[in-house]
This record gives C-alpha cells, sequence and structure tokens, in this order.
C-alpha cells in the first residue's frame, strides 16, 4: 500500500548552545534590537525566533528588516557614534559607505521605499542605491561644533548592510591648474619634448627613462591614509611610476601600465618604515616618473585624504554567547568572515579558506596566528560587602615557574618553565600578587601578598587594618 503525505513547511532549526557574534566599540546600538529569541519547536517550551533587527555580524553592521515586539518597533532602527575633533579642511568632508545585503537574509532591498538616512550635526542624506555611496554632505560645519555625531537609521523593511565607512577630505592636495603647479626634469627642455602640457593635461611624448614631473605636497603624515586618483592612457609597452615620501623617508612607490588605462585609483596609507630609504632630495615631493619610449597623458590629478574605520574608533571582536547563563561570556582572539557548526565540529571562514577548530595540539593559534590565553575574574557578589580574599588557586595545567639561582639542583624553581600567572590582582581597595603558584596533588594555588610597600603615600590610614596606639604628639632624640 502507497501513502501520500503531503508536507506544508519544513523548518530548519538552530539547536546548538553556543552562538557567535560580534560587537563594534563606539558605535551605539540599542540592544534590544539585536537580543533575539532563538527557533521554535511545536511542544516546547522554546521562545519564538525572529531576525534581528540593526546587529552586527559578517564584519559589517546589519539592517535585519525585523522586530522582537511592539515596543521594538517604536525605536529609531539606528547606530551611532561620537566623531573624534578632526582637523579644518578648505573644502570639508564627504562620506564615503558601501551598502550591501543583510548577513542573515542575504538580501538586499534598498530602493526609493527602503533606505538609510544618514545624521550628521542636524544634516540628513538618505542613500537609496546599493553599491559605494559617496555623500556629499559639508562635514566641515558639523566638525567645527564642539560635539559632533553621526548616526544611520534604516527604514521600518530595510535589509542591507553597511560597511567601508571612511570620510575624505575633499581638499586636493595637488595644486591644480596649469604647467606651472608642477615641475618637469629628467632631460633637457631646449632640445627634447618628453613632457608637456596640452589642453590642461600632461603629456608624455616617447619620454625617457628619467623624464619625470613633480609637485611639492609638504609633509603628509605616518598612519594617514590617501586616495590618489587620475584619468590615465598609456600606449602599450609604456609605463609611469607615482611615488611620495615624507620628510622622514616614509612614503610609497606605485607602477601604472597600460592595463591600468581609464580612470585610477590607488589608495596608500604612509607606513611607520620603508625600505629602502629614498633619497633626500626627492622627499616632500609627488613624482610622476617614465619609463624609456612610454608616451600617454595624465589628467584630472586628485589626492585626497581617507580617514578610514580604524581613525574613526571602531575595534571589531569576536565574543561568545551563552544561553545556559544568557549572557556574553567570553572573548575570541580571532575575528572569523563566518562560522558554523555540523556533526558538533565549528567551523570558520576566514581568508577565502574553511578552518576547522579544535582540530590540532598547537594551542591559541587560530589563521596561523598565536595568541596568548588570558582570563580575568569578577567576584562581585554583594557588592556593598568588602570582601577578604587569602589565597587563589586553579585546577589546569602548568603554572609559570620563575627560576631562582640558590645553587641547589632539584628543587622545583631550579629552572625556568613557561605556564599560567596571575598576572595583577586588583580590587577597588587594594592591590596584591601572587609570585607564582605552587603543585599540591595536581592543584595549584598560593598565597595572596599585598602591594609592598615603598612610600609613605601607600599607606591607607584609614583602612580597618591599619591600628596604632594614638596620635604621635613629639618625639625625642638620645
Amino acid at each position: 500500500m502507497t501513502r501520500i503525505v503531503n508536507v506544508h513547511s519544513i523548518n530548519i532549526l538552530d539547536v546548538t548552545t553556543e552562538l557567535q557574534s560580534g560587537s563594534v566599540e563606539n558605535w551605539v546600538i540599542n540592544e534590544s534590537l539585536y537580543q533575539t529569541q532563538r527557533a521554535v519547536v511545536p511542544g516546547s517550551i522554546t521562545a519564538p525566533y525572529s531576525h534581528p533587527s540593526v546587529y552586527y555580524g559578517n564584519g559589517k553592521i546589519n539592517f535585519g528588516g525585523g522586530a522582537l515586539s511592539a515596543e521594538v518597533l517604536d525605536m529609531p532602527r539606528a547606530f551611532s557614534q561620537e566623531l573624534p575633533p578632526l582637523e579644518f579642511t578648505v573644502d570639508g568632508y564627504s562620506l564615503l559607505v558601501t551598502v550591501d545585503s543583510d548577513f542573515i537574509s542575504g538580501e538586499n532591498n534598498i530602493s526609493e521605499n527602503n533606505f538609510i538616512t544618514v545624521s550628521v550635526a542636524g544634516q540628513d542624506i538618505e542613500i537609496h542605491q546599493p553599491g559605494v555611496n559617496l555623500l556629499n554632505i559639508n562635514f566641515q560645519d558639523a566638525f567645527d561644533s564642539v560635539a559632533s555625531t553621526i548616526s544611520f537609521t534604516g527604514s521600518t523593511n530595510l535589509r542591507a548592510s553597511i560597511s567601508n565607512l571612511s570620510l575624505i577630505d575633499a581638499t586636493n592636495y595637488f595644486d591644480p591648474g596649469n604647467v606651472g603647479s608642477w615641475v618637469i626634469s629628467g632631460f633637457d627642455q631646449q632640445t627634447e619634448n618628453f613632457i608637456s602640457w596640452n589642453n590642461d593635461q600632461i603629456v608624455f611624448n616617447a619620454a625617457s627613462s628619467e623624464s619625470a614631473i613633480h609637485q611639492n605636497i609638504g609633509d603628509l603624515e605616518v598612519g594617514h591614509t590617501f586616495n590618489l586618483s587620475f584619468d590615465l592612457t598609456l600606449e602599450p609597452g609604456g609605463s609611469i611610476t607615482a611615488s611620495y615620501f615624507n620628510s622622514a623617508g616614509l612614503g610609497f612607490e606605485k607602477e601604472f601600465t597600460s592595463a591600468n588605462a581609464g580612470q585610477v585609483h590607488h589608495q596608500f596609507t604612509i607606513p611607520t618604515s620603508y625600505d629602502p630609504i629614498p633619497s633626500v632630495d626627492i622627499r616632500k615631493l609627488f613624482v610622476f616618473k617614465t619609463e624609456a619610449g612610454t608616451s600617454g597623458t595624465i589628467d584630472n590629478v586628485f589626492l585626497k585624504r581617507v580617514i578610514t574605520q580604524q581613525e574613526l574608533g571602531v575595534d571589531i571582536q569576536t565574543i561568545s554567547f551563552n544561553e545556559d547563563v544568557k549572557g556574553w561570556v567570553s572573548f575570541k582572539s580571532f575575528i572569523p568572515e563566518s562560522g558554523v557548526s555540523l556533526s558538533n565540529k565549528y567551523f570558520t571562514m576566514f581568508g577565502g579558506q574553511l578552518w576547522k577548530h579544535n582540530a590540532n595540539e598547537q594551542r591559541n593559534t587560530f589563521y596561523n596566528v598565536n595568541y596568548p590565553s588570558r582570563i580575568s575574574a569578577v567576584l562581585n557578589q554583594s557588592p556593598s560587602v568588602v570582601k577578604n580574599f587569602s589565597t587563589v588557586n586553579y585546577e589546569g595545567s602548568q603554572a609559570k615557574v620563575t627560576s631562582i639561582s640558590n645553587g641547589y639542583n632539584g628543587v622545583y624553581n631550579s629552572s625556568l618553565q613557561e605556564g599560567w600567572e596571575a598576572q595583577s590582582i586588583t580590587t577597588d581597595l587594594q592591590q596584591g600578587t601572587i609570585v607564582e603558584f605552587i603543585d599540591k596533588e595536581n592543584k595549584w594555588f598560593n598565597y595572596i601578598r599585598g602591594k609592598k610597600i615603598t612610600l609613605s603615600s601607600d599607606i591607607d590610614t584609614s583602612s580597618f587594618n591599619f591600628q596604632g596606639l594614638g596620635v604621635l604628639s613629639h618625639t625625642q632624640n638620645n
């Protein structure tokens, strides 16, 4: 007998006990917008699932287009940050931001009806297009104020994400105009015409290998990021090298060929070191130099400062949420692009590769980078009561042993051993130390020693453990 069963729906349920998520420090997101409940199993007490409204995931801040309650529906679907002080510029700032798909749903429905509003110091501008958006807002007025905040608000049904946020100084570091802004060198200009000026374009005419044109743009600061852009035409076989080094000899060098012809964009950061050390006579100069026989043109040359997410103070971290305690329980050293649990095995994606965790003997190594382990204990039960701590003990692997050269062999501290150590013990009232832990039946313990008193200011006479006979009235020398 054949039985036909109609399946109306199939639900995929998340039954893991630990979630991987992340935080973006300095950005403010109302926690009610991303504290979502889990999937529902018929007949169980599990709370129903809901798509988070605004949350961090996959290295981006996402608008999920969902909500948990009527209370959340009334909240602005927004995130914001106070901006750091920014120096005055001639032409102010503009904002560059990438709009992509929501991480969970994979949707990007930004349109005329579903949009993002960017607000800064009373100025609002709407984003209706996916991809890279350059917002023409006069940020200079905003940054002149005492405190400036930038916020992004999504419309009710928007599903999209925001990433690659950066501010761009709209001022061109080059002095545009005529050939008088540039200095041509590397050949006898009375007999040769390797580099010329035509219709506001820099023209290269079968230039020699020493032909160059440069402009003094002053000192660019270490750590600052810049975007170089220009229109380039080159005949096959030719190449032009752009370079800049500040007064300390720090900068960049980049070659462009006919394969790069068109509108060129090159972003670079002034590094903390550069090898080989450039010649002193080219420092603070932005130089275009040709290879022998190069013919082509350069036009519309711009160099603009880019204030990156790192300079804005965005610090991305990976943290773990544990449903048993209903809280965020630990920080991770690594920042994955994505992650998934399969058959009780944990995998993450990074750099276009799949990485399996807890699969080798080399601990604390993620994506071939080693990190130290650290545990911070927060003891806050009955916070109004002053506690007395006398010892610390733990069960685990080898503790750190500091070698003491005492002429005896065979004692536990005759040689140095790496392991666990308590770097600090601090409360709001006192500080203590533990030199090292002693092994007793596979348990490690030791007494907490008080902070060594070296100055009279280290003595707290208001503490209960400070005792005396009274007030000293006078002293007498015999």
